[in-house]
């Protein structure tokens, strides 16, 4: 079953620019999405584009991206009247500019295993527009929805460290 949802989905596509990042930075990360389709969608990150911290474990639990994104997808997405009146405005006029978002997903200290609540789940979520105080999106998922590929790391250290990172930084 996992096989054929894997090859359904754009998993080994988008695994082709993991391993192309992981060769030469040493590490890549991509999104996981549910999707009516194919189950799941996968997104590869660029690197630079993300940061990621992890617990005492060395496990990642707090993610954040920044992207851009048109006003007609943002207003499919998360909704009409959750959006800024910039982003209105140009889904209205048809135009086709980009925005900002932000999207933050870190271990919920309001969890609670038995609620049903996306206020409860494991793993709090927001997604906000760069610049506005109201958040798009405020949710919680029980499932990390990124996976992040290192090839090695010290024991202290977020980010992998070895000749592709050091010839990256000169």
């Amino acid at each position: 079953l996992t096989r054929r949802i894997l090859v359904s989905s754009n998993f080994y596509e988008c695994m082709l620019s993991v391993y192309k990042s992981i060769g030469g930075l040493l590490f890549g990360a991509v999104s996981v999405e549910p999707d009516y389709n194919s189950v799941v969608r996968f997104h590869f990150l660029p690197v630079g584009s993300y940061r990621y911290a992890k617990d005492d474990n060395g496990v990642i639990d707090t993610f954040c991206r920044t992207y851009k994104d048109s006003a007609v997808n943002i207003v499919n997405k998360y909704g009409y009247e959750n959006c800024s009146d910039s982003i209105k405005a140009d889904y209205d006029d048809n135009r086709d500019s980009l925005f900002e978002l932000v999207y933050f997903v870190e271990k919920n200290k309001d969890y609670k295993p038995s609620s049903p609540l996306a206020k409860h789940k494991k793993y709090k979520s927001v997604v906000y527009q760069l610049g506005q105080d109201e958040f798009l999106q405020d949710s919680g998922t029980d499932i990390f929805p990124f996976v992040v590929f290192e090839s090695e790391v010290n024991g202290e250290d977020n980010y992998p460290t070895g000749t592709g990172f050091t010839t990256y930084q000169k």
